[in-house]
């Protein structure tokens, strides 16, 4: 959590290895100059969704500056001496998520400018959540990497560390935007960090909650029961792997086997 300063022009410097985290700033001023450099052996994605009110907040990525070298411009290279802001978003109220693009072992630099005008009123509050997924390099030659359906290594690991682990089936599933919402009837709760399924109604049979996953994926509505895994991601609910639940029996089977 930040207090602002009355310096209008103050920058703050703050640094994270975190991968997952948030930002308060109260009474907003100047700027917040963001390091990102996560623990993390591959490249990697950084999403943030932003909530910027009585103030606007203007988003840049900090980037070494390209010199051009030599008689004629006949080489370039990177200059960290030299940096250059590049606008990726301005914001005012609730932003959509964003995400850029990080390499391996190196930082992540984000610029967060706030500008205040007359037609605000009241005290300028932004806060920020993001995200940081390492991301295989197959990932980023194919977007669509991340929409394959997961291997049984996968699906043990999702089954043992997600945030929510249930079985279920879809009641129905809606595409806004970038993004699709599965809504999910529970018939057995294994675990959840947070109430992302609950009861409507003391007389409700099942739990229900919807789950979000990018849109790019093609996701339908199927029949049949599911496993549904998944994390808290920007605080929503993000599905993970959803194996059908007589697979999935299959899969545990033979891992208890294995284990013994």
């Amino acid at each position: 959590m930040f207090a602002g300063s009355e310096e209008e022009h103050a920058v703050f410097n703050v640094k994270t290895h975190c991968n997952v985290g948030s930002i308060y700033w109260n009474t907003a001023y100047g700027a917040i100059r963001l390091e990102v450099q996560p623990v993390l052996r591959n490249s990697y994605k950084m999403c943030f969704v932003l909530d910027s009110q009585n103030i606007v907040t203007k988003v840049s990525q900090e980037l070494p500056h390209l010199v051009t070298e030599g008689d004629g411009g006949s080489s370039s290279s990177w200059s960290q001496d030299r940096l250059t802001l590049q606008p990726l978003v301005t914001v005012q109220g609730k932003s959509r998520e964003h995400c850029v693009w990080g390499r391996t072992k190196q930082p992540l630099m984000l610029y967060f400018e706030v500008e205040r005008t007359n037609n605000f009123t009241g005290i300028p509050v932004v806060s920020l959540l993001y995200d940081v997924q390492e991301v295989a390099d197959d990932v980023l030659l194919d977007p669509l990497e991340e929409c394959r359906p997961c291997s049984q290594d996968e699906m043990l690991e999702a089954y043992c560390s997600s945030d929510f682990v249930v079985m279920g089936s879809m009641h129905q599933v809606r595409h806004e935007d970038e993004v699709t919402h599965i809504d999910v009837a529970v018939a057995q709760l294994i675990y959840q960090t947070s109430d992302v399924f609950r009861r409507v109604h003391r007389s409700d049979d099942f739990l229900l909650g919807t789950l979000r996953a990018p849109r790019k994926c093609g996701i339908r509505q199927g029949k049949g029961d599911f496993l549904f895994t998944g994390r808290m991601r920007l605080g929503m609910p993000t599905l993970r792997c959803a194996p059908f639940l007589e697979r999935w029996q299959k899969i545990a089977a033979l891992a208890e086997c294995h284990y013994n």
